[in-house]
Protein backbone atom coordinates (compact mmCIF):
# COMPACT_ATOMS: atom_id res chain seq x y z
CA UNK A 1 0.00 0.00 0.00
CA UNK A 2 0.97 3.55 -0.62
CA UNK A 3 1.14 5.69 1.80
CA UNK A 4 3.00 8.75 0.01
CA UNK A 5 1.28 11.98 0.86
CA UNK A 6 1.92 15.18 -0.25
CA UNK A 7 2.17 18.96 1.09
CA UNK A 8 -1.01 21.02 0.80
CA UNK A 9 1.21 23.92 -0.17
CA UNK A 10 4.08 22.97 -1.97
CA UNK A 11 3.25 19.19 -3.85
CA UNK A 12 6.29 17.70 -2.32
CA UNK A 13 6.56 14.37 -0.39
CA UNK A 14 5.76 14.67 3.54
CA UNK A 15 7.33 12.41 5.91
CA UNK A 16 6.90 11.72 9.70
CA UNK A 17 3.04 11.04 10.99
CA UNK A 18 0.22 10.02 9.05
CA UNK A 19 -1.70 13.39 10.12
CA UNK A 20 0.79 15.50 8.79
CA UNK A 21 0.00 17.71 5.98
CA UNK A 22 2.81 19.99 5.15
CA UNK A 23 6.41 19.46 4.57
CA UNK A 24 7.50 22.15 6.99
CA UNK A 25 6.81 25.04 8.67
CA UNK A 26 7.05 27.44 5.93
CA UNK A 27 5.06 25.88 3.86
CA UNK A 28 2.17 25.39 6.88
CA UNK A 29 2.83 28.98 7.64
CA UNK A 30 2.67 29.83 3.98
CA UNK A 31 -0.75 27.76 3.41
CA UNK A 32 -2.80 28.91 6.32
CA UNK A 33 -2.09 32.81 5.69
CA UNK A 34 -3.26 32.44 1.42
CA UNK A 35 -6.20 30.94 2.88
CA UNK A 36 -6.55 33.89 5.58
CA UNK A 37 -5.96 36.30 3.19
CA UNK A 38 -8.61 34.98 1.21
CA UNK A 39 -11.39 34.57 3.95
CA UNK A 40 -10.57 38.36 4.40
CA UNK A 41 -10.58 40.28 1.13
CA UNK A 42 -13.98 41.94 2.24
CA UNK A 43 -13.54 42.69 5.53
CA UNK A 44 -10.31 44.65 4.46
CA UNK A 45 -11.69 46.44 1.84
CA UNK A 46 -14.78 47.50 4.02
CA UNK A 47 -12.34 48.54 6.78
CA UNK A 48 -10.57 50.83 3.90
CA UNK A 49 -13.74 52.44 3.12
CA UNK A 50 -14.75 53.40 6.74
CA UNK A 51 -11.11 54.38 7.63
CA UNK A 52 -11.30 56.49 4.20
CA UNK A 53 -14.51 58.23 5.50
CA UNK A 54 -13.33 58.80 9.04
CA UNK A 55 -10.44 60.25 7.74
CA UNK A 56 -12.52 62.50 5.45
CA UNK A 57 -15.34 63.19 8.38
CA UNK A 58 -12.15 64.15 11.20
CA UNK A 59 -10.80 66.79 8.28
CA UNK A 60 -13.74 68.48 7.51
CA UNK A 61 -14.88 68.86 11.62
CA UNK A 62 -11.00 69.86 12.72
CA UNK A 63 -11.64 70.36 16.11
CA UNK A 64 -15.32 71.87 15.85
CA UNK A 65 -18.16 69.37 17.47
CA UNK A 66 -20.17 70.03 14.52
CA UNK A 67 -20.26 71.62 11.48
CA UNK A 68 -22.66 71.75 8.41
CA UNK A 69 -21.52 70.83 4.94
CA UNK A 70 -22.37 70.14 1.48
CA UNK A 71 -23.44 66.36 0.58
CA UNK A 72 -21.49 67.56 -2.30
CA UNK A 73 -18.15 68.57 -0.20
CA UNK A 74 -18.06 64.51 0.98
CA UNK A 75 -19.10 62.79 -2.50
CA UNK A 76 -16.22 65.13 -3.71
CA UNK A 77 -13.60 64.09 -1.12
CA UNK A 78 -14.66 60.29 -1.68
CA UNK A 79 -16.67 59.60 0.82
CA UNK A 80 -19.09 56.36 0.37
CA UNK A 81 -22.43 57.33 2.28
CA UNK A 82 -23.19 53.56 2.38
CA UNK A 83 -20.87 52.15 4.93
CA UNK A 84 -20.99 52.92 8.33
CA UNK A 85 -20.22 51.57 12.04
CA UNK A 86 -23.53 52.29 13.43
CA UNK A 87 -26.48 55.00 13.93
CA UNK A 88 -27.77 56.81 16.48
CA UNK A 89 -30.48 59.04 17.64
CA UNK A 90 -29.31 62.08 18.94
CA UNK A 91 -32.21 65.14 19.74
CA UNK A 92 -34.46 63.13 17.43
CA UNK A 93 -32.25 62.75 14.86
CA UNK A 94 -30.82 59.44 13.16
CA UNK A 95 -27.32 59.62 12.68
CA UNK A 96 -25.24 57.22 10.35
CA UNK A 97 -21.87 57.44 12.25
CA UNK A 98 -18.41 55.92 11.76
CA UNK A 99 -16.59 55.44 14.35
CA UNK A 100 -16.80 58.91 16.96
CA UNK A 101 -18.14 60.98 14.10
CA UNK A 102 -21.93 60.96 12.45
CA UNK A 103 -23.84 62.60 9.88
CA UNK A 104 -27.62 63.38 9.45
CA UNK A 105 -29.62 64.84 6.10
CA UNK A 106 -30.37 68.05 6.10
CA UNK A 107 -32.33 69.92 4.04
CA UNK A 108 -31.25 71.51 0.64
CA UNK A 109 -28.60 68.54 0.45
CA UNK A 110 -27.06 69.77 3.55
CA UNK A 111 -25.59 67.21 6.31
CA UNK A 112 -24.88 67.93 9.79
CA UNK A 113 -21.71 66.40 11.12
CA UNK A 114 -20.92 65.73 14.59
CA UNK A 115 -18.08 64.64 16.31
CA UNK A 116 -19.41 61.85 19.02
CA UNK A 117 -17.16 62.11 21.94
Amino acid sequence: MNNTRNCLLCGHPVRGRSDKKFCNDYCRNGYNNARSARDQVLVRQVNGVLQRNRRILAALLSEAPTARVLREELLLRGFQFHYATHSLKRQGQVYRCCYEFGWTELPEERLRLLRLR
